[in-house]
């Protein structure tokens, strides 16, 4: 977003923004307590919210942000060679809370010096409108840098996974011997340490597993589509109990609970949401888990609820963080 010569936005690129979304962003006033853009112009630096609705910034804007589905704002200067002139900002906006990776920072940096750096030597009107139409291919190359950074990114940890692989497959195989050869003449403590050392190997090789994982579907492009949740919820508390056929929980799943999805991340969420309440839950008399959706104030939201020792809500932020823990 340009600023005109009455100090408003005018928007270059817009890319995915609806016209409703452009046109709010257009009309925004510019003072430094006002908005992200507001206080990226007047700071000179760059304002990362992650989430409107946790950051005292956005007060100012807060309802017609949520009105408009914007979350989340990214934004950074772009400035003059000697910073003292702000030319507009580049913004990314996002319809759902999202914080920033230390790549996503390095990217918006280097954009925003770039843009300094084209609008600078734009000398003369004609030569400006003309960067301003080659903005969307400039987006665009960025774009395509950036994905095959995220795959040589994803050849790099299928490389490391084999090389720490291997090693641990050759500590739980001869582990394994050990135990069945030489089982006989270990004490009880011998024995011990060595199911620790074979549950260790193989907890490992699961971790790995999990983080190639993770990092393949976080980098695959997002396609939305009817994604029934009981369905999943089923299918995944179906397999928990043919694995723990010992364990009786019990479950309600209400029906109908269809949502416009990625299916394979919303299988991946759901299975872990559920593999966490059974978890937690079993070791109640009467473990119970229940998935449905409910509205409030005109949005429907969906849950998974148990009857577990559930968590300290002041660390929920750190919930979705991978391979985070918030107790034993």
């Amino acid at each position: 977003h340009l600023l005109n010569e009455g100090r408003q936005l005018e928007t270059v690129v817009g890319s995915r923004l609806e016209p409703a979304q452009l046109a709010f962003i257009q009309q925004m006033t510019l003072e430094p307590d006002s908005s992200p853009l507001g206080r990226a112009i007047y700071s000179k630096q760059r304002v990362v919210i992650s989430d409107v609705k946790k950051n005292s910034l956005c007060k100012a804007y807060l309802n017609k942000a949520l009105k408009h589905r914007l979350m989340a704002c990214w934004t950074i200067p772009i400035l003059g060679r000697e910073n003292d002139l702000v030319f507009g900002v580049f913004s990314l906006h996002f319809s759902e809370a999202r914080h920033p990776t230390d790549f996503d920072l390095k990217l918006i940096d280097s954009v925003g010096h770039l843009l300094s750096v084209i609008i600078e030597k734009a000398n003369s009107e004609e030569e400006l409108n003309n960067y301003k139409n080659h903005l969307e291919e400039l987006v665009q190359k960025r774009t395509l840098e950036l994905k095959e950074a995220n795959q040589e990114l994803e050849s790099f940890s299928y490389s490391v996974s084999h090389d720490l692989r291997a090693p641990l497959t050759r500590m739980d195989g001869f582990s394994k011997v050990l135990q069945k050869n030489y089982g006989n003449i270990l004490d009880e403590k011998g024995k011990h340490y060595l199911e620790r050392i074979r549950f260790g190997s193989q907890n490992m090789a699961t971790l790995i597993d999990d983080m190639l994982f993770l990092s393949k579907i976080t980098r695959q492009e997002i396609k939305k589509e009817s994604v029934n949740i009981g369905r999943l919820a089923e299918e995944t508390l179906t397999q928990l109990q043919a694995s723990e056929p010992e364990q009786n929980v019990s479950w309600t799943i209400q029906k109908d609970i269809i949502v416009q999805a990625d299916p394979r991340l919303a299988d991946a969420m759901i299975e872990n949401l559920l593999q966490n309440a059974w978890k937690f839950s079993k070791m109640k008399a009467s473990p119970y888990i229940e998935i449905g959706k409910t509205e409030r104030n005109g949005e429907i939201w969906y849950f998974i609820k148990d009857n577990g020792i559930g968590f300290d809500m002041k660390y929920a932020d750190q919930l979705f963080q991978p391979f985070r823990r918030l107790h034993s």
